[in-house]
């Protein structure tokens, strides 16, 4: 991973080697956006120093969703390597504006809104694979228990890459006692939800919508939380929690049962009337 002018050999074609124009490269650059891409760096550093900011270029450009510590870092090597230097190195929020990488309103801010330091590693850290944001819910505050209730989720993906494997995606309703009383399926893809359009030079953060309807039948009139519930497709892992999608709001509250299970993103409240 970019070790000298070929990547350490992985793509030795004069002229361009790992650069767009090599047809190699670029078959990687349109396929990319679609699968799991992972990487590593050589062993101890060979073929020089790599430069976290322009690590996190690459990565965003190949939508990487994973990458190895173990090489060139001194927790698995004993000596101090480029991985060490990106967590040492500073990325102020106008280098990472003026490359166009995903950024967050608040992400160099802290809970007090003063700015927060990050380091080239903290950033690619934090945006490996997706970053789903959630930016608004749109549902009323009361309905009657004859009607429906009409849900509608804007994201923004502030990650590399897109959500890989598939997943339902479900609008609930919690009661006052803690419990998931009613799901509703969505249409949503996640799968779709890529970071900007594939090939976009600027890279545009694209908008990204969850609708649905819930139908209520005959459940308690009563007071609700609505949440967003993004939980792996595999049904032997569906209901833990720590395979669920989590938004990137720090302000956005998290519900589980008591047990640890489900996993979701608390929208709001709706109260639900007799009539």
């Amino acid at each position: 991973f970019l070790a000298n002018k070929s990547d350490g050999g992985t793509w030795p074609e004069p002229p361009f080697y790992a650069n767009p124009g090599n047809p190699e490269f670029d078959i990687v650059t349109k396929e990319s956006p679609y699968m799991a891409v992972d990487g590593e760096l050589f062993w101890s550093d060979q073929g020089g120093k790599i430069d976290g900011l322009k690590a996190a270029l690459r990565m965003r450009l190949h939508h990487f969703t994973s990458f190895s510590i173990t090489h060139s870092y001194s927790g698995y090597e004993g000596k101090r390597y480029s991985i060490d230097h990106w967590m040492e190195t500073p990325l102020t929020e106008e280098e990472v504006r003026k490359e166009n990488l995903p950024i967050s309103d608040g992400y160099f801010r802290n809970y007090d809104n003063k700015p927060v330091e990050r380091t080239e590693f903290e950033y690619i850290r934090d945006h490996l694979g997706y970053r789903i944001e959630l930016q608004s819910a749109e549902y009323p505050n009361q309905v009657s228990k004859n009607e429906s209730l009409p849900v509608k989720v804007e994201l923004i993906n502030r990650g590399f890459a897109t959500i890989i494997n598939p997943r339902p995606v479900y609008f609930v309703l919690i009661n006052t006692s803690g419990e998931l009383v009613l799901k509703q399926m969505t249409n949503a893809d996640p799968h779709s939800w890529q970071p900007f359009e594939p090939g976009d030079p600027e890279y545009k953060p694209l908008m990204h919508y969850v609708e649905g309807v819930i139908s209520l039948g005959k459940i308690e009139s009563g007071e609700y939380m609505l949440g967003l519930w993004m939980p792996d497709a595999d049904e032997s892992i569906q209901l833990d929690s720590r395979y669920a999608v989590r938004t990137a709001n720090g302000d956005t509250p998290w519900w589980t049962t008591a047990d640890g299970k489900y996993g979701v993103n608390i929208l709001g409240t709706v109260k639900v009337a007799a009539k």
